[in-house]
């Protein structure tokens, strides 16, 4: 939930509704440089804002199910779209962001009561295994709201809720 609350404070202060995310907030009567506003795209030393903004997004929407994310993330890839190659090696967190939204990640679902051992031994197991990009995700049948969740986690979480037992 945290996570959430980040990404949703990210957008309400820096998202431009023509797509994209701004380095800085609004600031009437800001004085010379700082009036500029940009939106990072380019990688240097650390992946740059944009990109790495459409891959948070992207990986929220695939564990919450709440289209704003996706919706944000396909913006924030198509504004920056026509420039992504002529930045070569500069614009691999774009090309990370855009697989992610493209490809959705392998999606290990484990249901049952969060300190269960055969609940942490799934999860514990699903993490081991090696697929890059993949989501592992506990959802304890007590505490998870089943409409907030994607349709096949839903439908994992309803199974678990049937029998109690780890899946």
């Amino acid at each position: 939930k945290k996570i959430e609350n980040k990404a949703e404070f990210a957008v309400q202060t820096f998202w431009d509704e023509s797509g994209g995310f701004f380095d800085t907030t609004h600031q009437p009567g800001a004085l010379g440089v700082l009036q500029l506003r940009s939106k990072p795209f380019q990688d240097g030393d650390t992946p740059a804002a944009n990109p790495a903004a459409a891959e948070v997004l992207g990986r929220l929407f695939y564990l919450t199910n709440h289209r704003p994310y996706q919706e944000r993330a396909r913006e924030t890839l198509r504004v920056f779209a026509g420039v992504t190659l002529r930045r070569g090696i500069h614009g691999a967190t774009y090309a990370l962001a855009l697989a992610l939204y493209l490809n959705p990640p392998a999606h290990a679902v484990i249901v049952g009561t969060r300190s269960a051992p055969e609940t942490q031994g799934l999860w514990r197991a699903a993490l081991r295994a090696y697929r890059p990009g993949k989501i592992v995700a506990a959802y304890d049948p007590e505490e998870v709201k089943i409409e907030s969740l994607p349709p096949a986690v839903a439908a994992a979480v309803k199974i678990g809720q049937l029998d109690r037992k780890a899946k």
